[in-house]
């Protein structure tokens, strides 16, 4: 059955869509001779992904840079070309030298982000159930199955039984303009993944004087359950588990959307996939709590604290 009627639109939209299709295979069908290392489109994605760092660490003021939009757009566009290079001449290559580059940008992403020179005392917003003192065997459950959901994702994208033959570079960039960059990056947390670990808050908890009495407050302000105090040892796991999931996940799923997309069916396939894939990394969202220490010493540091930020006093 044709994807489009005998009318005068349809006829356009046919010729657009064609013509879509036909520009990017063009423009993102193997190259090089079909060697990876004559392939143009790998260095590109390098110097993209080197530029974006460099940029963030030379640019780097008060613990805290400030990326601009398109800065993103070049990071994850070189990602993105870097993937698709290797997937087109080795998938287990690419998803190796995916998951390196995701373990360096969570790496580089703690060294911007770690030190943050402000603090919050006292209470903060939780939207994670790793941040929620009453959540402890859910916490497992959930983990354990967003690791299960990546798995199938990562299997389903990079299966060596594949048809690499069937491979549709519209859809490739499609993945990139519409879902990466117009429903997963650049929305905080109106991101269809949710929103990032907050490394400034955590490393604060985790520097507590000692250990924390956490509990959570409803919008009266009484507690919904009697507060606990939570070991060092729960703390880091809880934090490990976090940021796990909302950093390092995150961006393996972000970055792989269109590979993931690459082999979509048909148009309709397409957008169920994109729609299905930011699932994985939402298991874990709550809506946002006020999260109260009663050992009020602790320092906390977050985006989405309750109240103002306070400059960090001199001892």
């Amino acid at each position: 059955m044709p994807l489009f009627g005998n009318t005068t639109e349809d006829v356009l939209v046919a010729k657009f869509y064609n013509a879509y299709q036909t520009a990017c295979f063009s423009l993102f069908q193997p190259h090089g001779g079909g060697t990876l290392l004559t392939e143009p489109k790998i260095y590109l994605g390098v110097a993209m992904w080197i530029f974006y760092w460099a940029w963030s660490f030379h640019t780097k003021v008060d613990h805290e840079p400030k990326p601009e939009y398109w800065h993103k757009a070049v990071l994850v566009f070189g990602v993105d070309l870097i993937g698709l290079s290797l997937f087109q001449h080795d998938g287990v290559l690419a998803f190796r030298v995916l998951t390196l580059i995701n373990l360096s940008n969570c790496a580089f992403a703690v060294l911007l982000w770690h030190n943050a020179p402000y603090r919050y005392k006292g209470s903060f917003e939780v939207l994670s159930v790793y941040e929620d003192p009453r959540a402890c065997l859910q916490v497992v459950y959930i983990f354990l199955g967003q690791t299960f959901l990546l798995l199938y994702v990562l299997q389903s994208t990079f299966n060596p039984s594949g048809d690499k033959l069937s491979a549709n570079y519209g859809f490739w960039f499609a993945g990139y303009v519409a879902v990466q960059m117009g429903g997963l990056n650049g929305k905080g947390k109106m991101s269809a993944l949710g929103q990032v670990w907050n490394i400034e808050k955590w490393r604060h908890v985790l520097m507590s004087q000692r250990p924390p009495r956490l509990g959570i407050k409803d919008e009266s302000g009484i507690f919904q359950a009697e507060p606990r105090q939570m070991e060092q040892l729960e703390l880091y796991l809880r934090c490990f588990l976090g940021f796990t999931v909302n950093t390092f996940y995150r961006d393996i799923i972000a970055f792989l959307t269109p590979l993931l997309l690459l082999s979509s069916a048909d148009p309709m396939e397409l957008v169920q996939n994109a729609l299905a894939i930011a699932y994985v990394c939402t298991l874990d969202d709550l809506d946002p709590k006020m999260l109260v220490n009663e050992n009020d010493d602790i320092a906390v540091v977050s985006n989405a604290a309750v109240g103002e930020y306070v400059p960090l006093e001199e001892p």
